[in-house]
């Protein structure tokens, strides 16, 4: 049984990783994506209403994949609770891979021109 539990977590968390890191190199493609719609709207010179709706949709499209990637944040403390709940807490340990969720470095880090709204 144990045996069991071990495999089907290692499986959750080879799994859960590459979908993560999927859900962050969409959003970074999505919101290149939308800087690149609006470089080639001003450069080709075109009226500034023309692909206003689709810049709109995209912008909406790369909000909704950061929410998701605060989903998958929020993901690890639940993960990690079932890991414990199931006895696996001995084998995979209170230190996962996972940084702290307000300071995913683990330093005092801020960056130029960014401060928190609170």
């Amino acid at each position: 049984m144990l045996n069991q539990r071990l495999a089907a977590a290692q499986s959750v968390a080879e799994a859960f990783r590459p979908a993560e890191e999927a859900i962050d190199q969409a959003a970074i493609l999505a919101t290149r994506c939308l800087a690149t719609m609006m470089e080639a709207r001003a450069a080709s010179g075109v009226p500034l209403n023309t692909g206003l709706d689709e810049l709109a949709r995209m912008l909406a499209l790369s909000t909704r994949l950061i929410e998701a990637r605060r989903e998958v944040i929020a993901l690890h403390p639940d993960l990690a609770a079932i890991r414990d709940a199931v006895g696996l807490r001995a084998w995979f340990g209170d230190s996962d891979e996972c940084s702290p969720v307000d300071n995913p470095k683990g330093q005092d880090f801020q960056a130029p021109g960014l401060h928190a709204i609170g």
